[in-house]
C-alpha cells in the first residue's frame, strides 16, 4: 500500500498504538485505588462523586482500546488483504485516525489529572468540552456518515465470500477478548462492532457536557 493509500484510510504508523491493558470500566472502583486516608477525609457524596469520575476516565480508556483494537484487527488487515480498497476503507472507517488521536487527547489529560492530588479529580467537564468544541468535527463527519458505512460494509460481505468469512472470525475472536463495550460484542452482526462504538462515545459525552 503506498503513503497516499494509508493517509486515505485513516492508518497512521506515528505514536499512536493500542494499550497494551485495556480496562474494563467495572474492572475496579475509585475507592480501591487510594489511601485510606483520602478516603476518610471526604463526604459521602464527594466519594461518590469520585466514583463516578473514575468511571469515565476507565470507559475512556477502555473506548480508546476499541478504536486501537478496529484499526489492529478490522482495518489494517482488510485493507493489506484487499478484502476492501482504500476508497471504501476511507468511507467505512471515515476519520478513523482523527477518533483516535481525539480520544487519546482526552485520555492523557484525565489521566494526568487523576495522578496528582492523590486521585481526587476536582473536574472533567472542561477537558472534554475543550477538545469537543474545538475537535469534534470528525465525529460529526462519523456520524453523519454512518448509515452509508453500514450499508457499504453489508453489501460487501454479501458481494464477498472472503470477506464475510474474515469478519466472522475476527467478530468471535474479538469477543473473546471483551475489548470493547459489551452491547456492542453481543450483536450477531459480524459488522456492528467494527462501526458501532463511535456513536456510543458520542452519546455519553454529549450527556456529561
Amino acid at each position: 500500500m503506498s503513503p497516499d493509500e494509508s493517509d486515505r484510510s485513516g492508518i497512521t504508523s506515528g505514536s499512536i498504538g493500542r494499550l497494551t491493558s485495556p480496562t474494563s470500566p467495572n474492572s475496579i472502583s475509585w475507592s480501591s485505588t487510594i489511601g485510606l486516608g483520602v478516603a476518610h477525609s471526604l463526604s459521602a457524596k464527594e466519594k461518590k462523586r469520585q466514583e463516578a469520575i473514575y468511571e469515565l476516565i476507565t470507559t475512556e480508556q477502555a473506548y480508546l482500546s476499541c478504536l486501537y483494537l478496529v484499526r489492529d484487527d478490522f482495518q489494517q488487515p482488510l485493507l493489506n488483504q484487499g478484502l476492501i480498497t482504500p476508497e471504501e476503507g476511507q468511507s467505512i472507517f471515515m476519520d478513523w485516525r482523527s477518533l483516535q488521536e481525539l480520544s487519546q487527547s482526552i485520555v492523557d489529560e484525565l489521566t494526568q489529572r487523576q495522578g496528582s492530588d492523590g486521585g481526587v479529580v476536582m473536574a472533567v467537564g472542561d477537558v472534554i468540552n475543550s477538545h469537543i468544541v474545538e475537535r469534534a468535527d470528525c465525529f460529526m463527519r462519523y456520524c453523519a456518515n454512518h448509515r452509508v458505512a453500514s450499508l457499504l460494509l453489508v453489501k460487501k460481505m454479501a458481494e464477498s465470500r472472503p470477506l464475510l468469512d474474515f469478519l466472522t472470525v475476527r467478530h468471535y475472536s474479538v469477543s473473546i477478548k471483551a475489548c470493547c463495550y459489551h452491547q456492542v460484542l453481543k450483536s450477531k452482526d459480524s459488522s456492528s462492532i467494527v462501526l458501532a462504538s463511535e456513536i456510543e462515545a458520542l452519546m455519553s459525552w454529549a450527556r456529561l457536557v
